[in-house]
């Protein structure tokens, strides 16, 4: 038992009390001689760290069927380690361009009908991503696509935006982020995630909100420069799944046996670990 742990998580219509009972319940089916693991102890998360470059690292493979007739990129941008600034200008940024990159990529360019960008948390490393699927582009032209998206959203809309616009921006993210969970399973599931990410920031939503009136118009610019910027250093790969077919759409595609799709799979992700030199961020959240 000296390698084991056990966390639990008691939560509704109950009291401290009840609570600790369920605790001590458990406790005395172990062994009291055994402090168990420390959290400190605990098992990683190795969590690659993308080198930071000015062309994309990208992994390539084709479609696992050969006649799927779209292709399907993800272009993902790492950040930081969890911290409440830069999580607050990542939700910021992902929520001032999920509705122009759709109206400019998918409704007047017309590049696929699956078109957005969120937020990505990956076991306390942040980051944004943008994803395009298609059955009219290649996964070149959508990777140059997004690129492009993200000079002119810089140019177009952030740099020219006014204060009561951005000032709309704010107050819509913080609404978001204060709105009462529609279940009690969905709380808590929220408060689980703070267990599973070792953050335990039970009012992490309330504290983003207030954080938010410290964001300026200058400072979002500068986050937007310092990790969206093309043409700059920038933590960036390219997912492509590259589908069949005689059309753009196919451009690029490994020719791959299917008896083999798995093994080449997992070359490139292989290949892609050693180009990063297979860095990680190392501990993370191990409070």
């Amino acid at each position: 038992l000296k390698s084991f742990a056990i966390e639990c998580f008691y939560h509704g219509n109950i009291t401290s009390e009840d609570a600790k009972q369920a605790k001590d319940l458990i406790l005395a089916m172990l062994d009291k001689s055994s402090t168990g693991l420390k959290r400190q102890k605990y098992p990683s998360q190795a969590i690659l760290k993308l080198p930071s470059v000015r062309e994309h690292s990208t992994i390539i493979v084709p479609s696992k069927e050969p006649t799927e007739t779209n292709t399907s990129v993800e272009v993902y941008l790492q950040i930081a380690k969890d911290n409440l600034e830069d999580r607050v200008m990542i939700d910021l940024l992902a929520h001032m361009m999920d509705d122009p990159i759709f109206d400019q990529i998918r409704t007047k360019d017309q590049f696929g009908y699956d078109v957005h960008c969120s937020e990505r948390w990956t076991y306390g490393i942040m980051g944004i991503i943008f994803r395009v699927v298609s059955n009219v582009k290649s996964a070149a032209q959508i990777v140059e696509r997004i690129d492009k998206f993200l000079l002119d959203f810089r140019k177009e809309n952030l740099e020219t935006m006014t204060d009561d616009k951005f000032l709309e921006h704010l107050v819509a993210v913080s609404t978001q982020k204060l709105e009462m969970h529609n279940s009690m399973s969905e709380e808590t599931d929220s408060y689980y995630d703070e267990i599973v990410n070792g953050r335990f920031q039970w009012q992490v939503w309330r504290d983003e909100a207030i954080y938010l009136r410290n964001v300026t118009k200058e400072g979002t610019l500068k986050a937007f420069d310092k990790w969206l910027l093309p043409s700059t250093n920038r933590k960036i790969m390219a997912v492509q799944v590259i589908g069949g077919g005689d059309t753009d759409v196919s451009a690029g595609r490994p020719e791959v046996d299917s008896s083999s799709f798995g093994d080449f799979v997992d070359e490139q992700v292989s290949n892609f670990h050693n180009r990063c030199k297979s860095q990680t961020w190392g501990r993370i959240n191990s409070k």
